[in-house]
């Protein structure tokens, strides 16, 4: 197994996180159900403990209730790695959060056949998972490295 994932319901469950911890094995924490207090008492638990990374989400399909924007507050808060969770039916909010540098992307991936799944409609189809990841690496580029320089024309 290369990483765990603590429900957030769990988030402040101290026998999961300590038998975790102990792995020393990456571990991504969920902050669906979960308000900034509630993490603020989670990171004191595992001490700012590297091995964890939060991940923003909302257990919610509706696009307006993403609110990427809570990477960027978890981020300053806990000073930490965040990452994005998409349960969003539209998937490109993935490629959105692109542009707040979540730290890893978790997405659902689902088989070609459509079958009735609470994570159904957000996640991504096996045939077209490799261009959903190189959309993703392509993508991260065009972020760039917060300078602005003179350029000459290079469009063809």
């Amino acid at each position: 197994m290369d990483f765990y994932k603590i429900f957030s319901r769990d988030i402040l469950d101290k026998e999961i996180i300590d038998k975790i911890r102990s792995t020393k094995k990456k571990t991504y924490v969920s902050t669906g159900m979960s308000n900034l207090n509630e993490i603020k008492k989670f990171i004191k638990l595992i001490n700012s403990n590297k091995q964890f990374t939060l991940i923003h989400t909302q257990l919610d399909n509706d696009i307006e209730k993403v609110n990427l924007k809570a990477i960027l507050l978890l981020k300053e808060k806990f000073k930490m790695n965040i990452g994005y969770g998409n349960h969003a039916k539209n998937i490109f909010s993935t490629f959105v959060s692109i542009a707040y540098q979540p730290s890893d992307y978790l997405f659902y991936v689902k088989g070609n056949k459509i079958k009735k799944h609470p994570d159904e409609p957000h996640a991504v189809s096996l045939n077209n998972l490799k261009d959903f990841i190189k959309n993703i690496k392509d993508l991260e580029k065009s972020v760039g490295n917060k300078t602005k320089i003179k350029m000459n024309a290079n469009i063809k």
